[in-house]
């Protein structure tokens, strides 16, 4: 029987050693590279040339009845194709162009969550959904349209829904999107909910602070337009104090200055408003 080894025999041993790698780099199968080489360019930017390779890998893997039926890889191929598709509209030009992005992005986001696949894919397809429905419309495309406006904000609602069904993936003290819930919910007229999720936040967050300013300076419009004034000062000053606890936590939040400004022009407090525009 033989206990040791040869010292001629570990030349071979080390050349098939790395032939064996070799020959196992060299088997990557297409699939997963064309889908590992498209995230990458997705990753770096290049939505376009990325899509095209993701194109490739959903032709190997709709072909194959074994790998299409595994939730982990289309729930990724997917989800990419639809972040791919997104990535262009934001750039594209063309209306026609931008719109049948979007269309072909909302429909592998779907079709990312009915994969079921693990917990996080699904909770990244939520998101990318959530923003791509919130970003249909550039607030200069809102200025003179109702018909645009009340899109948005059904547009809105839906963008709260997803960003609703990712909270529910997760714990409280795990979700990592109070700000953007809150803002979406703000901008659906979701006024509760937005005051929930911003004070989510509020002990630390100066854009918490802002939100929850915005809405209290939306109930003091209301009051003032029902003639309820006292009402409205009631919720105009605790507008201020938010705005104010907002630029406390960051006085670089310009947004939360000319809040401010607006909020004590309409508690009269001219001079202090002054200020405010001026900083």
């Amino acid at each position: 029987m033989r206990t040791t080894q040869n010292s001629t025999d570990r030349p071979g041993r080390l050349l098939a050693a790395v032939c064996l790698v070799a020959t196992l780099a060299g088997c990557t199968p297409p699939e997963q590279k064309a889908l590992e080489d498209g995230s990458r360019l997705l990753a770096a930017g290049k939505a376009k040339e990325a899509l095209a390779e993701l194109q490739k890998a959903q032709k190997f893997i709709e072909n194959d009845e074994t790998l299409k039926k595994e939730p982990k890889i289309t729930g990724k191929l997917y989800n990419q194709l639809g972040l791919a598709h997104q990535t262009l509209s934001r750039s594209a030009v063309d209306y026609d162009a931008k719109s049948d992005y979007r269309a072909k992005a909302l429909g592998f986001y779907g079709n990312t969550i009915e994969q079921n696949p693990p917990p996080a894919i699904k909770q990244h397809a939520y998101q990318n959904r959530a923003w791509l429905y919130f970003e249909k419309y550039s607030f200069v495309d809102l200025k003179d349209s109702k018909e645009k406006q009340e899109n948005f904000r059904e547009m809105a609602k839906k963008a709260a829904d997803d960003f609703q069904r990712l909270c529910d993936l997760t714990t409280d003290d795990k979700f990592k999107f109070w700000i953007e819930k809150g803002t979406v919910e703000l901008h659906a007229r979701l006024f509760t909910k937005a005051r929930a999720s911003f004070g989510k936040l509020s002990k630390k967050s100066s854009l918490a602070h802002n939100g929850l300013g915005v809405i209290d300076s939306l109930d003091g419009k209301n009051k003032k337009s029902a003639g309820d004034f006292e009402g409205a000062i009631t919720f105009y000053k605790k507008s201020a104090e938010h705005f104010q606890e907002a630029i406390a936590l960051d006085e670089k939040n310009t947004t939360a200055l000319r809040n401010l400004g607006a909020v004590l022009q309409e508690l009269k407090q001219y001079s202090a408003a002054k200020e405010a525009y001026r900083k």
